[in-house]
């Protein structure tokens, strides 16, 4: 069964500026926070841009790796699909299609055991999602399962659903008590505290929705 590789999610980092001793001249200029990004690779090889790196997988038979049945053609050591940070920047999970998450820095361990609400997952695993502490994430499935691990608590899926379309992404609300799914042809599903803002199922596009992710603007209080 052949696997098309999807673009991988970028994630965003604050550096914290490191104040120095000593006073500091009144006009002195403040040290302003500089962002940056993590690129993963299918193998596990994660490229650092502006952003600490915790670590990678690159390896043979490491926890990217995967184990084909023939007839298959893919390659056995190109199972990751996605990467997600937590919410500080402190740590990272490269994702596994075929198996689970591996943790990197502080990201919460990806123990699968107390994982809840995955029953009924079929296909790959396609996206994952921190929650608002980093010590726990959501995983979907191809086909809409949602898999909450540590603190992060389901609150659907689809895999009761007849889909259009296979899902490729999970993106959770800052609060952690909702997310959205997106399948490749522009659907977008949402549960618990996330609302529904529109979606591109059933229009035309160029090529297919490989992610979402999570905007949160600021509204005056």
């Amino acid at each position: 069964m052949a696997r098309v590789c999807r673009a991988l999610a970028v994630s965003v980092f604050a550096c914290v500026g490191v104040l120095l001793a000593g006073a500091a001249p009144v006009n002195a200029a403040t040290t302003r926070p500089t962002p940056g990004y993590w690129l993963a690779g299918a193998d596990g090889g994660v490229f650092s841009f502006g952003a600490p790196f915790y670590g990678s997988v690159a390896t043979p038979r490491g926890a990217c790796a995967n184990s084909p049945q023939a007839p298959s053609t893919l390659n056995a050591e190109m199972g990751c699909d996605a990467i997600a940070s937590t919410p500080s920047g402190s740590g990272y999970w490269l994702l596994n299609a075929f198996r689970s998450p591996t943790a990197f820095g502080q990201a919460g361990h990806a123990i699968q055991a107390g994982c809840t609400g995955m029953t009924g997952a079929v296909g790959l695993w396609t996206g994952m999602t921190s929650t608002p502490t980093g010590n726990g994430f959501f995983v979907t499935s191809s086909n809409g399962a949602v898999m909450g691990c540590a603190d992060a608590v389901p609150f659907g899926g689809l895999t009761t659903k007849a889909l259009n379309a296979p899902v490729e992404g999970i993106a959770a609300t800052p609060d952690g008590k909702g997310y959205w799914l997106v399948a490749s042809d522009g659907g977008v599903f949402s549960f618990g505290s996330a609302p529904f803002e529109g979606s591109m199922g059933g229009r035309s596009m160029n090529a297919p929705v490989i992610g979402i992710a999570t905007y949160a603007a600021s509204v005056p209080g």
